[in-house]
């Protein structure tokens, strides 16, 4: 099993910038869509260390150990980041007149530019069919 995670596992830095709607919302969806993907994964750990250490061997009623690569990204805050490059390259400014509109006056609305948080919400936000 492969599990990709979109969060880093390193704690991010505390923000001086006091945080607003957006972050909140940001945080609501981190809590629902990566938050349980990690205790998943954390579970799945757990659970393979307790058969390998109780020893016991798979047999067709025993439980196996379930062999995974977790990938996880080192920098925290990294998707927000490239979140927040997409935006200021493809939907602000004149080049976002090109693109769909209502994408370039989510960003806008959302802030996708401001900081890395807001861009992250803008990912999430984003119609992955309209990418492009």
């Amino acid at each position: 099993m492969i599990v990709i995670g979109l969060k880093s596992v390193a704690p991010a830095s505390k923000s001086d910038q006091r945080p607003d709607l957006f972050n909140g919302a940001n945080q609501t969806v981190q809590g629902l869509l990566v938050d349980p993907l990690l205790n998943d994964v954390e579970t799945l750990a757990t659970i393979n260390q307790t058969l390998i250490a109780s020893g016991i061997t798979a047999g067709e009623d025993q439980p196996k150990v379930a062999p995974y690569i977790f990938v996880a990204l080192r920098t925290p805050n990294r998707i927000g980041e490239i979140a927040q490059e997409v935006y200021r390259e493809s939907y602000s400014g004149p080049r976002g007149m090109a693109r769909p509109l209502d994408l370039a006056l989510l960003g806008r609305l959302v802030g996708a530019d401001r900081s890395s948080t807001r861009g992250e919400l803008f990912s999430y936000l984003r119609p992955s069919s309209r990418a492009n």
